[in-house]
């Protein structure tokens, strides 16, 4: 059973929870930008990325632009999202031997131009268009659909997978991957919504709850880390100063 969702609530709720969604990330970013460990770091880059696109979506959504500003701003978002899955696989190979760690990003840059042309270049009609409701769709033909599915799958699952191994203590490491876990998936459904604006409309507000799962634990956890970071730092400083 189905149910209309209204263009109006579109229009207004959406941008919101899709603007919550991109600060709370954005958030997140800088604050493992700030923590010493660089596999975190780039883990922070990567979030910060990923708000980036969730925030063009959440702006195009509630401007709903022309049909050519519309390609645009879906240009410059996926671009956005193809440097976070680039920058996630970074991190998720971090613990890998080197010669891994190359096979791997050559395989996931090969993988982005794959998307990107047969995207944009080689796509017939128009890049994206607006749902009854007011829902940016991309109009995806399979083969780019599928890739662009596997790639966020692979990526965010592996980079919150070794992000929660160099971070500490329980149960936040379980509530960030889990969390991680659900918003991946929530991309994974934006990609596959067919028709459905109630599904789409479900999947923004469990994508924003996780979101929000997500930067509220790594707030409150984070700080605490950085702080004894620096703490060891001015301990190792002083302890130097004083021999």
């Amino acid at each position: 059973m189905d149910w209309t969702i209204s263009p109006d609530l579109v229009r207004v709720l959406m941008p919101l929870v899709g603007a919550h969604s991109a600060i709370g990330l954005g958030i997140v970013g800088a604050v493992m930008w700030m923590r010493s460990d660089k596999t975190l770091r780039w883990f922070g880059v990567g979030i910060g990325l990923f708000a980036v696109s969730l925030g063009l979506a959440a702006i195009t959504t509630g401007v709903q632009p022309s049909a050519d500003l519309l390609r645009y701003f879906s240009v410059v978002n996926i671009i956005a999202l193809l440097a976070s899955v680039l920058v996630f696989l970074r991190v998720g190979v971090d613990d890998y031997s080197f010669r891994w760690q190359r096979i791997t990003l050559a395989a996931g840059i090969v993988w982005a131009a794959l998307f990107f042309a047969l995207a944009f270049v080689l796509a017939d009609g128009d890049l994206a268009f607006y749902s009854d409701a007011g829902f940016v769709v991309l109009n995806l033909q399979a083969i780019p659909a599928v890739l662009l599915i596997f790639g966020l799958a692979f990526a965010f699952f592996e980079g919150a997978h070794i992000a929660v191994e160099h971070s500490h203590g329980e149960p936040y490491r379980t509530i960030l991957l889990g969390a991680m876990s659900v918003l991946a998936l929530t991309m994974v459904v934006t990609a596959i919504a067919a028709e459905s604006d109630a599904i789409r409309f479900v999947n923004a507000l469990v994508a924003s709850a996780a979101s929000g799962v997500i930067w509220v634990a790594v707030v409150v956890h984070e700080r605490k880390e950085i702080a004894r970071e620096r703490e060891e730092m001015t301990r190792r400083l002083t302890g130097e100063s004083g021999d």
